[in-house]
C-alpha cells in the first residue's frame, strides 16, 4: 500500500499534468486533456472539478453540457467566461 506522501505526490503530479495541458486562451474538451495527460476521461473529469473550484480552471459551459471545454483560470478565481 502507498504511503501516505506517495498518494499526494501522485495527486499534485496529476494536478500539474492537467494544468500543464491546458490554455489560457484555447479551451479543451476534456477528450483533449485525456490524449495530453495519457489519463482517461473518468480519472480526469474529478480533478478538472478540484480545480475549478481551487480557481484555477474554468470551465466555458455546465457540466451537463457536451460543449464543455477547460480553459486555465488567468488567476485564482478568474470569474470572466
Amino acid at each position: 500500500m502507498a504511503s501516505t506522501t506517495e498518494y499526494l505526490d501522485y495527486v499534485l503530479d496529476l494536478l500539474r499534468e492537467v494544468l500543464e495541458a491546458l490554455s489560457y486562451d484555447t479551451p479543451l474538451k476534456v477528450h483533449d486533456i485525456s490524449i495530453a495527460t495519457q489519463r482517461t476521461a473518468n480519472a480526469l473529469r474529478p480533478i478538472l472539478r478540484e480545480l475549478i473550484e481551487m480557481g484555477l480552471v474554468k470551465a466555458t459551459a455546465p457540466a451537463q453540457s457536451r460543449r464543455r471545454a477547460y480553459l486555465r483560470s488567468q488567476s485564482p478565481h478568474d470569474t470572466t467566461n
